[in-house]
């Protein structure tokens, strides 16, 4: 589900660097699809592949949970990186000069951002995580279908 994930971390990463103004936007071709495949592969294992059998509905839930979670997981690895920045070469201050926020007061922030970002292209992200899910769920379902008759 990861590598499914990752090409829309792509797109909205390249969407958002393209239609925001102002800078440090570029980040999210990197930042979006990392984010993506991992909550892709996280959510996933917790909500499919621990369990025997499946729905696709399941499926279709467990990837637009995905996507949301990849929002919350994208701003924080862009916060997270900004202090390791800043505690490395003194760089990637804040937007006032200063250092930016740490860890864990990055975990607020990341979930208002997140909240934010949902707004603005949550409409493609969870639509589209939701088809994938669905369909990662309907190939595994006729893969053990086929494998074994009896299910």
């Amino acid at each position: 589900m990861g590598l499914l994930c990752a090409p829309v971390g792509v797109v909205a990463g390249v969407y958002v660097f393209a239609t925001a103004t102002g800078d440090g936007y570029g980040r999210f071709v990197l930042a979006a699809p990392v984010a993506a495949f991992f909550s892709g592969t996280a959510i996933w294992w917790l909500v499919m592949a621990r369990k025997a059998r499946s729905s696709v509905l399941t499926g279709v839930l467990a990837g637009a949970l995905a996507a949301v979670v990849g929002h919350f997981f994208c701003w924080y690895l862009l916060f997270a990186a900004a202090w390791v920045c800043h505690a490395v070469s003194g760089g990637c201050t804040d937007s006032l000069g200063g250092p930016p926020m740490n860890p864990l007061e990055a975990l607020p922030a990341a979930a208002l951002y997140a909240a934010l970002s949902l707004t603005f292209v949550g409409w493609f992200t969870i639509p589209t995580g939701a088809l994938l899910g669905g369909l990662l769920a309907k190939a595994q379902r006729r893969r053990v279908q086929t494998t074994n008759p009896a299910i």
